[in-house]
């Protein structure tokens, strides 16, 4: 007898996955809970084949609970009740432990399909709980802003999310795309899930491109032959650490910090590659979740600009919006690179942003070039 529990705050569904799982295999026991709290209670005191959980509950909802799965159930597969369509990720992530969907409104024949295969495999012996990797699938799905603590054999890491994006993250000296490498190679780690803290943005690609190269990379590396540094710290391949864009985007926050640009109404500014309409890199002196939408954005309508000024030498293009102004400059003669800096209206001194700007162009043009060439 195979026991499954389903988790869902709407009390219809439950009755009816309940009926239904019921009645199609007498070798099926089926247990409800209608929040994270009331499963995980039910889990402490029985042995459960199956988890079936929805996400948006009261008390404890499903990300929670999932997060409680990976630290003290590990080996309890589990299905999730998802309300965005699921797309393929790939053999090397199926491998690496991705979660089982179902996409809602989903039929009860699919429903049992699930179940039923998910068992089957338990009894086959393969067994796999929430991973890393799926659960990260799932913030991306469900557009989630959240901040993920791992912990594993001693380390913490964390890895932040906003609106279901990778942003960043941080492993001792490690951060961006190489902490996300490391930490997804520790085998056996805990999650919490908890509140975002402001960070800078250093990861720019889509997060299904990212867990796609760390599985290949879990996958071509296994946890014994990973290269190391002298810190003992599991590093990225090495196409990725010795990418001058990465070294970039790690610095440039650092020098972009200028305390006198966010006194004269600066909300953030950013280095963006006109050409290529890439985010080089940023630092916000506020919390403004779409900074760097707006950058890239602007950067579009400037090199458009460009393209049809006939020649003409552009120096500068403000732009006054309702509560907002927008300026972009260009870093260098050749206009490929420019600065983008969002000011609130109430408070902007465009005339000292400028000076500011006049400043940072030495630096960040030696730091672009440092880059380039490996140091």
């Amino acid at each position: 007898m195979k026991t499954v529990l389903v988790v869902d705050d709407d009390t219809v569904i439950l009755q009816t996955i309940v009926a239904y799982l019921s009645s199609f295999s007498e070798e099926l026991a089926v247990v409800t809970a209608e929040d994270g709290q009331q499963a995980l209670a039910i889990l402490e005191h029985q042995p459960i084949d199956l988890l079936l959980t929805d996400l948006d509950m009261p008390v404890m909802d499903g990300f929670e609970l999932l997060t409680h799965m990976v630290r003290r159930f590990a080996s309890v597969p589990c299905i999730v009740m998802s309300a965005y369509e699921v797309p393929e990720m790939g053999d090397r992530v199926g491998r690496q432990g991705a979660l089982c969907f179902l996409e809602k409104p989903f039929d009860l024949q699919s429903l049992v399909d699930a179940v039923l295969e998910t068992l089957g495999r338990i009894s086959k012996g393969h067994l796999a709980g929430v991973s890393l990797l799926g659960f990260l699938q799932l913030l991306n799905f469900e557009k989630k802003t959240c901040m993920l603590t791992v912990r594993s054999a001693g380390r913490t890491g964390r890895i932040h999310i906003m609106d279901g994006d990778l942003i960043n993250a941080d492993f001792h000296r490690l951060q961006g795309e190489s902490a996300v490498f490391e930490i997804l190679s520790w085998a056996d780690g805990e999650i919490d899930i908890s509140v975002p803290h402001y960070v800078e943005r250093l990861i720019f690609r889509p997060l299904h491109g990212v867990v796609l190269d760390a599985a290949r990379d879990l996958d071509e590396h296994p946890a014994p032959e990973r290269r190391s540094s002298d810190s003992g710290i599991a590093t990225v391949p090495l196409a990725l650490a010795d990418s001058g864009i990465d070294r970039l985007r790690l610095r440039l926050p650092k020098v972009l910090d200028q305390s006198s640009m966010q006194a004269a109404g600066a909300v953030g500014v950013a280095v963006v590659d006109v050409q290529q309409a890439e985010l080089l890199g940023y630092r916000c002196f506020s919390y403004w979740p779409d900074f760097s939408d707006r950058a890239m954005v602007a950067a579009a309508s400037f090199r458009r600009r460009l393209e049809l000024d006939d020649g003409e030498q552009v120096e500068e293009v403000v732009t006054s919006l309702e509560a907002l102004i927008e300026l972009w400059r260009p870093l260098g003669r050749d206009r490929r690179t420019a600065f983008y800096v969002l000011m609130t209206r109430e408070q902007a001194d465009l005339e000292v942003v400028r000076q500011e700007l006049a400043t940072l162009e030495t630096p960040v043009r030696a730091l672009m070039r440092s880059s380039q060439a490996g140091v």
